[in-house]
């Protein structure tokens, strides 16, 4: 963990928040991170209104992934992945920065082997539904942000006990979304995106974050960047 927390200080960069200190009490190990002013994603995907149509879910996903994806590319062009990327570790501040939260749980979470199920109902990590060890790896990242433009773009999170096949009505229901906002050739996009980019039965998504960044790039010209 501390070599992991080193490995983020030493980017200096904005987008993550820095491990400052680790103590240990009788309650076990605490990590003391700098504070950041804003709101959870979690957070604003649990109380955002179903009628709140000032910007659409499609516009705030894709300015969610406009940032995310590449601070995920700087991160793993520097030989580091997150490993833990989930609504309740990313915080959006009041001028709509996204900063990603707890960068150095992976490796730790990765030696625990805990089952894919354990990993989604207490960490929010959706595993490809495969045998064997979950990964944390670089691609994982890239799913785990995806996943949560996804929410996003739905307005709404996953229950505690979903899995990889809950995904594919969250992809159908924002594909139609997409279309509705930006017609079919931007719907086609976003579809060929999240399929990609998500996991799914019998694959393991291998879409690099700087791929996965130069495609959100594309498609939000299809759309508003200001509004997004």
């Amino acid at each position: 963990l501390r070599t992991g927390a080193e490995a983020i200080a030493r980017l200096d960069d904005e987008r993550f928040a820095v491990v400052r200190d680790f103590e240990t009490d009788a309650g076990g190990l605490r990590v003391i991170s700098d504070l950041v002013t804003g709101h959870r994603l979690i957070d604003i995907l649990e109380t955002r209104p179903a009628d709140d149509g000032m910007v659409s879910g499609i516009d705030a996903a894709f300015g969610f992934l406009l940032q995310a994806m590449p601070a995920l590319a700087t991160l793993h062009a520097s030989s580091m992945t997150h490993g833990a990327i989930a609504p309740g570790r990313i915080i959006v501040t009041p001028n709509s920065q996204v900063v990603l939260l707890d960068g150095i749980y992976g490796p730790a979470l990765e030696r625990l082997d805990l089952s894919h199920r354990a990993l989604w109902m207490s960490f929010g990590i959706m595993a490809p539904p495969a045998a064997g060890a979950a990964p944390f790896d670089r691609y994982t990242d890239v799913g785990q942000a995806a996943l949560c433009g996804l929410l996003l773009a739905a307005g709404r999170p996953l229950g505690a006990s979903a899995n990889a096949a809950a995904l594919l009505p969250f992809v159908k229901e924002v594909t139609e979304l997409a279309e509705i906002r930006a017609g079919a050739a931007f719907a086609d996009g976003v579809n060929r995106f999240f399929t990609a980019t998500l996991p799914a039965a019998g694959r393991r998504a291998t879409t690099s974050s700087e791929d996965a960044a130069a495609e959100i790039r594309r498609l939000v010209g299809y759309i508003s960047e200001d509004e997004s």
